[in-house]
């Protein structure tokens, strides 16, 4: 499974190229963000993303969970985005 982590200065489109490229039947892609920014870029490169599939006739559909992480010595809470091709 291939994982990407999205900051907020992650870029829109050239993540949701990197979906597009990367993504396949049996093998989904996982996006991690941690606060609202990344999360906003993330689930915008998901968008992105199924239009750019679309003309293969392949959609997307997402995954949500959340995971625990410690940045700096303090727990955080994360966003793991599981990506799956239909």
């Amino acid at each position: 499974m291939t994982t990407y982590q999205v900051s907020s200065q992650t870029s829109v489109n050239k993540l949701a190229g990197a979906i597009s490229h990367t993504i396949q039947a049996d093998n989904p892609i996982k996006l991690q963000a941690v606060g609202a920014a990344s999360i906003n870029q993330a689930i915008k490169s998901v968008a992105v993303a199924r239009l750019m599939v679309e003309e293969r006739e392949v959609d997307l559909f997402v995954i949500p969970a959340f995971s625990q992480i410690t940045i700096d010595e303090q727990p955080r809470t994360m966003i793991e985005l599981t990506i799956h091709e239909r």
